[in-house]
Parts: C-alpha cells; structure tokens; sequence
C-alpha cells in the first residue's frame, strides 16, 4: 500500500513537467469551491490523506464575491487524471475536469 501512495504522489510533480511542453494538452481537476476558506482547506487535507496534492485557487467575482477553488493538477495525461478521479470517487469525492488553457 505505502509504495503505491508513494507512486500515486508522483502525479503532481510529474505530469507539471509534461504539461510545460509546448503544445501540450493540459488537464485541472476541481474537487470543490466554496465560500468559506476553512472548507477549502479541509478538502485539501482530505485528499492529502490520499496522497493528492491540491492547491486551493481565491477568486474574487465583480460583485465582490470571494470563492476557493481546491484543484488538483496540471495533468498531461488523461490517463492519470483519470486514475485520480477513481480514487477520489471511492472516497465519495467528486471532481470536475477542466482544460486549462495554454
């Protein structure tokens, strides 16, 4: 189990280098947006507890508005974010994907 967290783990870092090529399709999961920081926040260590790395994104919206994206990648590979996305999905963790420009 250990050494498949500590292969799982390598996502990140990992498909961030591949992504950086030029021409290279670039993939975001979004596990959650929310409101309040805290929540953001728990999300994120939740998905540390699975060995996924998350970054939580504020957006401030013309009204005002302040909201906190917890996103997972960038992903090369369509292959990997998928592979993520099953093992959110068995902790009952829902994600949308996302291409992210560039």
């Amino acid at each position: 189990v250990m050494e498949r967290l500590l292969e799982e783990a390598s996502f990140t870092a990992a498909d961030a280098g591949a992504a950086r090529q030029p021409g290279a399709a670039r993939y975001l999961l979004q596990a959650g947006s929310f409101r309040s920081q805290a929540d953001a926040d728990s999300l994120k260590a939740s998905l540390a507890l699975l060995g996924i790395e998350a970054r939580i994104q504020v957006v401030e919206l013309p009204g005002g508005e302040t909201w906190h994206r917890v996103r997972i990648g960038p992903f090369a590979d369509l292959q990997r974010v998928n592979a993520v996305r099953e093992r959110m999905a068995g902790e009952q963790i829902d994600a949308i994907l996302l291409r992210a420009g560039g």
